[in-house]
């Protein structure tokens, strides 16, 4: 498999509204595309976003159905299976099945940390006060959280786009570059394109995320700023909101810093009286063990039958608690 699958070109498919805060949010859109599984397999997509920006859905805010507001990255938004086959549309159907009625409210976009989430959480947990709330988290998150591990990454998509919190104090790099960066992103194909290609030509040449190797202390760090937006996230719920938290996989062989990271994720939601998921991404790897197609060409997502297995396990363990 090329390693040039490592990098998403979820990128070219969708776009983003450029925001002063938040960095980048889902603009309002449809769009048909064609995607391959790993194992090479096309299949067709029909990609919706809801009116309001940010959200891939926005049911009704005067339902009487419990309301379900999901947080999370491409994993919930990127453009690798159709909204009526991503794995939130299989909970719905499942939890309607055992009599629990569901009105749907997901947000976030490729890319997103805890910050970008828990700034969207602020603005409308209010307005849409739901009574279960499910966040999506990936391992990744704690790059995506620390500004000092990502300007050692590859991926300029990111680390000139997101707010980040930088000695108490939200940050976002305003350099000269950054700009330059940020403008043509947002108006230029063809630079989109060409970043992509270098992304992955530096991936391939440093065999990594990074070119520059964080240092413990780094690494370290990381791991706070995670734990603190994390509590500040979960502490902004009413204590009457039943919380869940899922952990997205991928693709390759697990290694015990992700196993480190899942088991700090999992402890942080416990503490909190929440609910970390951990079967759902057992499922996917023994599915994948048993050479099941769950993933899309990249590797970092899943494709529509991916999302229904996982979205299955995650119903199935909701309605244990």
């Amino acid at each position: 498999d090329s390693q040039q699958d490592l990098i998403s070109d979820c990128n070219e498919t969708y776009t983003f509204a450029p925001d002063d805060i938040i960095g980048n949010l889902i603009t309002p859109l449809f769009f048909n595309i064609q995607q391959e599984t790993a194992e090479n397999k096309t299949y067709s997509i029909e990609y919706s976003s809801s009116n309001v920006e940010g959200f891939r859905e926005f049911g009704n805010i005067n339902s009487n159905k419990e309301k379900v507001f999901l947080l999370g990255d491409s994993f919930t938004n990127g453009p690798f299976a159709s909204n009526d086959k991503m794995y939130y549309k299989y909970i719905k159907e499942i939890l309607s099945e055992n009599g629990i009625n569901t009105e749907w409210f997901v947000a976030g976009a490729g890319g997103y940390g805890t910050l970008q989430q828990l700034i969207i959480l602020k603005n409308y947990v209010n307005i849409i006060q739901p009574s279960i709330f499910i966040l999506q988290f990936c391992t990744n998150d704690f790059e995506n959280n620390s500004y000092e591990l990502e300007k050692k990454q590859i991926i300029r998509s990111q680390k000139f786009q997101r707010p980040y919190i930088v000695d108490g104090k939200v940050y976002v790099d305003n350099s000269v570059s950054a700009k330059i960066y940020r403008f043509l992103s947002a108006n230029s194909y063809i630079f989109n394109k060409l970043d992509l290609i270098f992304t992955n030509f530096q991936y391939r040449k440093f065999n990594s995320y990074y070119f520059l190797e964080p240092s413990e202390k780094e690494k370290k760090s990381a791991y706070l700023m995670t734990e603190k937006l994390l509590n500040e996230l979960l502490e902004i719920l009413d204590k009457k909101v039943k919380v869940f938290s899922i952990n997205c996989s991928d693709g390759y062989p697990e290694v015990d810093e992700d196993n480190k990271r899942t088991a700090f994720w999992a402890k942080i939601m416990k503490n909190h009286n929440a609910y970390p998921l951990l079967k759902p991404n057992e499922d996917l790897r023994n599915l994948q063990n048993m050479n099941y197609d769950v993933w899309h060409r990249d590797r970092g997502h899943l494709n529509e039958l991916g999302n229904e297995m996982y979205g299955k396990s995650i119903a199935n363990e909701i309605l244990k608690k």
